[in-house]
């Protein structure tokens, strides 16, 4: 029985471990995400986001509606399926729903990297989602790291704090599923509401 318990702890701290190292290398990744976007803040992102939307939107009125659509050159069709998913990305960020956003964001990424256009054309059309796609991705990854200490919180039963981090991860990303319901599922453990 002694060499059970001792074999259960082991393992429990190989778990913990992996726990650990995961971690640390999102915090790692993330710590070095604005070095990669010239240092700047979710905020600025947000700003640049809504200057060029502004800018876009007080450009020239002349064009049509499809021009206004498509940030290619008429002379190269852009497939329906990259559309749709840039679309839906775009509901899905506008809505919150940050994860969805981000998948589909990646999966137009994806498309337009393989799609036969100049690159010129790629970068116009992967640039015309670009800043909310990696604040979308910004988001996640904040709201999972908070998740993820919350988790090895509760684990530890340090319920407190546990709850401190989820509530941090769902200020960041309201609408995150998991969160959620790890959330009322630790309150009910606390024996809150």
């Amino acid at each position: 029985m002694i060499h059970n318990l001792k074999k259960y702890k082991g393992v429990r701290l190989a778990k913990i471990m992996k726990l650990l190292i995961f971690m640390l290398t999102i915090i790692i990744i993330l710590s070095l995400i604005p070095f990669s976007f010239g240092c700047k803040t979710g905020k600025d992102l947000r700003e640049e986001t809504s200057e060029s939307l502004d800018a876009t939107n007080a450009g020239d009125n002349s064009t049509d509606s499809a021009d206004s659509e498509n940030p290619v050159d008429d002379t190269e069709v852009v497939p329906a399926e990259i559309t749709s998913f840039i679309k839906t990305a775009d509901e899905y960020y506008e809505s919150g729903e940050y994860k969805l956003a981000n998948d589909n964001y990646r999966k137009a990424e994806t498309a337009i990297n393989n799609l036969d256009l100049s690159e010129h054309a790629k970068k116009e059309l992967k640039d015309s989602f670009y800043l909310k796609y990696m604040e979308a991705r910004e988001i996640v990854e904040t709201a999972g790291i908070h998740y993820a200490n919350a988790m090895m919180l509760e684990y530890e039963q340090r319920y407190d704090e546990a709850k401190i981090e989820l509530e941090a991860a769902l200020t960041i990303y309201p609408k995150y599923s998991e969160a959620l319901e790890t959330y009322e599922s630790l309150k009910i453990i606390m024996g809150i509401e």
